[in-house]
């Protein structure tokens, strides 16, 4: 009599919940969304505002000096980061709706620092205005003033809303890959031990 191992069933598809789908396709829409604020702040920027910066910035203490400098070359380097988050964000997008446990603790905390950091960015842009009282009455606050006059009448709404849409994406994202659907899905499939077989 010999023993010979039968062969393991094969493990069916698993099927993929519509949470984690939903999940997956939010973080899409924030890759595109990345890159919408990447060309609306880019945009924004035109000949007047970056006149008007570059006076501002003469009229602080020593010529704005860092800020002047990063305020020429931010706009481009801005673009560029914000082309790699959105790439980052799409390869999550791919990667947590195959499955992939890493993708999702990953998302997790991209998605958090992601959405914080855009709550921080929509409230300090809709503060522009009120930083002005804070400073001080002269040629600095005229300057500032004039800087902010020269931006376009839809950049603050416009980067705004996209802000917000981000992080609401995101925080969307986070709680439908938390639900036990989810957590489902993600768990490793465990072969099954089928005893071996006896043949005469």
């Amino acid at each position: 009599m010999t023993q010979f191992p039968s062969q393991p069933p094969a493990q069916p598809a698993r099927q993929r919940p519509s949470v984690v789908t939903a999940a997956s396709g939010l973080l899409a829409i924030v890759a595109l969304l990345i890159l919408i604020y990447a060309v609306v702040s880019l945009v924004g920027q035109n000949d007047e505002f970056k006149a008007a910066a570059d006076e501002y910035y003469k009229s602080m203490p020593g010529g704005g000096g860092p800020m002047k400098n990063f305020q020429q070359i931010g706009g481009v380097v801005g673009v560029v980061i914000n082309a790699v988050i959105a790439l980052g964000f799409v390869a999550l997008a791919f990667y947590t709706s195959q499955g992939k446990q890493v993708a999702r603790i990953l998302t997790w905390v991209f998605a958090g620092i992601a959405s914080l950091c855009c709550v921080c960015g929509a409230g300090s842009v809709g503060l522009q205005g009120a930083l002005k009282d804070s400073i001080p009455e002269g040629a600095q606050r005229d300057a500032y003033t004039k800087m902010l006059d020269a931006q376009p009448g839809w950049l603050v709404p416009v980067s705004v809303t996209v802000q917000a849409l981000i992080a609401i994406s995101l925080l969307a994202a986070i709680i439908m890959l938390a639900l036990p659907a989810a957590n489902a899905y993600f768990k490793k499939p465990v072969a099954e031990w089928i005893p071996p077989t006896e043949q005469f």
